[in-house]
């Protein structure tokens, strides 16, 4: 039947250690999907298991801000590699910086 259902997946086997970055791809099993096949529902995510949150905005599309904190605390973390991926509406591709002592970097 097309309903909803919840499944719980242990993903610490995917895990180095407490941290780590999994990509998830949800779809039916062909058999039971009686749509078309090209028209079935996919889920696609990135999982990440972090202590660290980045918080990024930009003022035009050659300037970056990323502020980096911890989550148990909300507090600054100084000293975290930034690094922007060239990617085709992005100008900064390639550039790098280091959060300050304050959480933030700036990539001009």
């Amino acid at each position: 039947p097309d309903e909803t259902i919840q499944t719980h997946l242990d993903l610490r086997p995917f895990l180095l250690g407490e941290r780590g970055h999994v990509f998830l791809l949800v779809e039916p099993v062909k058999g039971d999907w009686a749509k078309d096949w090209k028209h079935r529902p996919v889920l696609h995510t990135w999982l990440q298991v972090t202590a660290l949150a980045a918080d990024l905005f930009s003022l035009g599309p050659e300037d970056l801000h990323v502020l980096c904190t911890r989550l148990v605390d909300g507090a600054p973390v100084a000293g975290v590699d930034v690094y922007v991926i060239p990617e085709i509406r992005c100008n900064l591709g390639g550039r790098a910086g280091a959060t300050s002592e304050s959480g933030l970097c700036h990539i001009e």
